[in-house]
């Protein structure tokens, strides 16, 4: 059995901020990083800071309060290409829609075409929802593997997890 990877969630919200967790993660001993592409499109409200015995502590609400930016805001190519340049590991491109638990602002065929994109970046892995339709989602799987990405099949229930069972068939 391989050696198990450290993978390092981005968080940031810009492409600056990712490129800086990137750069620090690896210098912590990460082997990759995951862009959640979807997170460029929040926007952080400004934080409540209060006073207390330890010192200022500075309190944001939880990100799914937080607003979003409209789809148009973003430019997609230019935000892939300055990412591929300032990330040093290997990537997992995700792009969540907000059906599970992620902040994609845009339509499906907006999102599908952003993981396209990713997919054409020659990212090292693309995430693709197992609830992307079918013929969609073989059409990106066809694409990935053209291009030797490696696909990561995913199921976000946000409600409830499954039971070993559904997961087993998830999977089969």
């Amino acid at each position: 059995m391989a050696d198990p990877k450290v993978c390092v969630s981005l968080d940031g919200t810009t492409v600056e901020e990712m490129t800086d967790e990137a750069a620090r993660a690896r210098l912590a001993g990460a082997d990759m990083v995951e862009v959640r592409f979807d997170r460029l499109y929040l926007i952080p409200p400004d934080p409540t800071i209060s006073e207390e015995e330890e010192g200022d502590i500075v309190k944001l609400p939880p990100e799914k309060d937080w607003e979003t930016a409209d789809f148009d805001s973003i430019d997609v190519d230019s935000s892939i290409s300055s990412l591929k340049k300032g990330l040093p590991l290997p990537v997992i491109f995700t792009a969540r829609p907000v059906s599970e638990g992620g902040f994609f602002p845009g339509n499906e065929k907006e999102r599908l075409e952003v993981l396209k994109k990713g997919i054409d970046s020659s990212v090292s892995w693309i995430d693709l929802e197992l609830s992307i339709p079918e013929k969609e989602r073989k059409k990106l799987v066809k694409v990935a593997t053209t291009k030797g990405c490696k696909i990561i099949a995913s199921k976000h229930d946000i409600n409830s997890m499954p039971d070993s069972e559904t997961i087993a068939n998830l999977i089969r």
